[in-house]
């Protein structure tokens, strides 16, 4: 399966934390909802420590990546990870 080097530097940031990926407010989808995603540091002129709800789908059509049902609502819903998602998060 080919996944983007982004989306597996998501997948690492999910298994090295909670497992769950989660949206904040603003619509930012992060590993650790109590992080401040607009006050992160600039990181090659780009503050990349969320994603946006397009790399939670991508990463859920190729099943990596699962709602946990939490809302009813599939644009909210917390994500966590599968074990493909948890095994392609350790490939390089």
């Amino acid at each position: 399966m080919i996944i983007t080097p982004f989306q597996r530097k998501i997948l690492k940031e999910m298994l090295s934390s909670s497992g769950h990926i989660f949206r904040t407010p603003g619509g930012f989808w992060v590993t650790d909802p109590s992080r401040n995603v607009e006050t992160e540091p600039l990181v090659d002129n780009v503050r990349r420590t969320w994603c946006d709800v397009q790399t939670v789908r991508a990463l859920e059509r190729r099943g990596l990546i699962e709602r946990v049902n939490q809302f009813p609502e599939e644009w909210r819903d917390t994500r966590k990870l599968t074990p493909a998602g948890a095994q392609a998060a350790m490939e390089e």
